[in-house]
């Protein structure tokens, strides 16, 4: 597709980021009637002036957001005398969750035929030209009830490593290719089936396929022609490799879109499965899928409640033999199940958005028990603190670390924060300008897990951080091979050379740590030395042996 079909159509499309509110998208319809941002069709309404900076939305309109058909109002632009009707809903992003308004001029339509207008629009996917979600679900449904006797699957699928692609060759270039696997989607379903394109590389497909052998003949085929040299250069090029969550329900009494709930469970543990990548969802799964509801159920009181425990793992000096610092980590103690691992939640909280709040949360205990230790005459150290990709996406996010180190009288040295190899990559020119703003604010930049990306060294150079904290993939067990070896030394050199600080984590034995000492790494932490432990124990342990030392 050589140009996005949003840029086309004669209707004006704004999409804002869900949480933030930070405008993502405006076509070329919208740039061509505003004169700026704050020119949009209905911002004169408080709703639709959150999608441009305000924090507050319309409290009506916010609750309306989570019906069918969403928001809809009618505006009347003074400054040219037309009229539009504008619809608000939720939409995904590149797997945000996003806020799309559409809006038709309706000045020389009837109210009807603007909102037939609309909805063919709303029905289909611009850039593949399939059912949007909401609309393979309604067709799905519709489908089943007309054939009942059908063996019908629900299909949940992407292609793997596609951020990847996009990245490598070009927005325009991932829109071919979502238009190509649509093609495909086309090709191999049935005259009584449905696809559809949710968002990013996440399709959805129903078919009647009579066993569960027949679906995954069904993918393998479909992963076949993804190998076809007939779809351009860069598509010749690179593998395509999908996978699929399926899901068949027992009948036709479950509503499509818990289906396709269903379906998705069983997606997120399709890249691990065996070729062709398909995993069927079965009472493991939906064990799990429970497991995570009770969580969403509970989480918000959990925190309001204190049930979220701050956990620190020290960070120890190889030369010293002090403690000198430590990374805040969190616990569930939840009343009837005990202390919950954060790798049963933190993956959930990540996708559904409360990972914001937790964080937060977790932010504030450490400066508050920093200050308290303060307070007791204890010598502390510098605690880092997790900070998620969305917080970066949040313009607020340097101000509000920046008033909690004012607030309890910490100097912002005390707070260190970590972020990802991932995010590093990902997001690596907006990132720059955040991290440069907070170290200039004073505050330590430490990179998680490096070395677990795929790639690590192009933007060291433009990026400045201050401790690299190594991925514990490098000591790999007891045996480290001599390449593994050679690999460590030289990222510890070059980090030194660099003017950054090393921690080895996933330290577990003295081999491990006299290596590493061999090597000039002067920070370790892992299980060799401690591990996370609640924070009154760390303080009792460390804090007070350090003041007195």
């Amino acid at each position: 597709m050589e140009q996005n079909l949003l840029d086309v159509l004669d209707i004006l499309t704004y999409i804002s980021d869900a949480q933030t509110y930070e405008l993502l998208y405006w076509n070329q319809s919208a740039q061509n009637f505003a004169y700026n941002r704050n020119a949009v069709p209905g911002s004169g309404c408080k709703c639709y002036q959150a999608l441009f900076g305000q924090t507050e939305p319309c409290l009506n309109c916010q609750h309306s957001l989570l019906s069918e058909n969403g928001c809809q109002k009618q505006y009347a632009d003074a400054r040219t005398g037309r009229s539009y009707l504008m619809r608000r809903s939720i939409t995904e992003l590149n797997g945000r969750s996003s806020i799309l308004v559409t809006g038709t001029d309706i000045s020389c339509l009837s109210l009807s035929a603007a909102n037939k207008n609309i909805s063919s629009f709303a029905e289909r996917d611009p850039i593949t030209g399939l059912f949007s979600q909401a609309e393979f679900c309604r067709q799905a449904d519709r489908l089943r009830h007309e054939f009942p006797q059908s063996h019908y699957v629900f299909i949940r699928m992407d292609v793997d490593k596609f951020r990847i692609f996009n990245d490598a060759f070009g927005m325009q270039e991932g829109n071919r290719l979502l238009s190509f696997i649509a093609q495909t989607l086309r090709q191999h379903i049935g005259p009584h089936d449905c696809c559809g394109h949710m968002f990013a590389d996440v399709f959805c497909v129903m078919t009647d396929q009579p066993t569960n052998d027949a679906a995954e003949k069904f993918m393998s085929s479909i992963g076949g022609s993804f190998c076809l040299p007939n779809v351009g250069t860069s598509l010749k090029s690179t593998p395509l490799l999908p996978a699929a969550g399926i899901y068949r329900p027992a009948d036709n009494c479950e509503l499509s879109i818990a289906c396709l709930e269903k379906a998705g469970f069983a997606h997120k543990f399709a890249k691990t499965a065996p070729l062709p990548h398909c995993k069927f969802y079965n009472d493991s799964i939906r064990e799990q899928q429970r497991r995570e509801k009770m969580i969403e159920f509970q989480m918000e009181d959990a925190l309001k409640s204190g049930q979220f425990l701050v956990y620190l793992q020290p960070k120890y000096d190889l030369h010293t033999h002090h403690v000198v610092g430590a990374e805040a980590l969190v616990r569930w103690n939840h009343p009837t199940l005990g202390i919950i691992p954060p790798d049963q939640f933190i993956p959930l909280f990540e996708r559904n958005g409360f990972i914001l709040q937790l964080d937060s949360y977790i932010w504030r205990e450490t400066c508050r028990l920093q200050r308290s230790w303060i307070d007791q005459g204890l010598s502390t150290v510098p605690i880092s603190v997790n900070v998620s990709r969305l917080h970066l996406c949040n313009s607020e996010f340097r101000s509000t670390v920046v008033s909690l180190t004012n607030h309890y009288r910490l100097s912002p040295k005390m707070l260190e924060l970590e972020l990802t190899e991932s995010l590093f990559i990902q997001d690596a020119d907006e990132l720059a300008q955040v991290l440069q703003s907070l170290r200039s604010d004073g505050f330590s930049i430490n990179m998680d897990d490096f070395g677990n990306g795929y790639s690590s060294l192009n933007f060291l150079d433009g990026l400045e951080v201050d401790v690299l904290k190594l991925d514990c993939g490098f000591l790999k067990g007891h045996n480290i091979s001599p390449r593994s070896r050679t690999i460590l030394r030289h990222m510890i050199v070059m980090a030194r050379e660099l003017g950054m600080q090393i921690v080895m984590e996933g330290v577990e034995t003295p081999e491990q740590a006299q290596l590493l000492m061999d090597y000039g790494c002067d920070i370790i932490q892992g299980f060799y030395f401690s591990r996370p432990i609640p924070a009154e124990q760390f303080a009792k342990q460390y804090l007070c042996s350090y003041s007195a030392s």
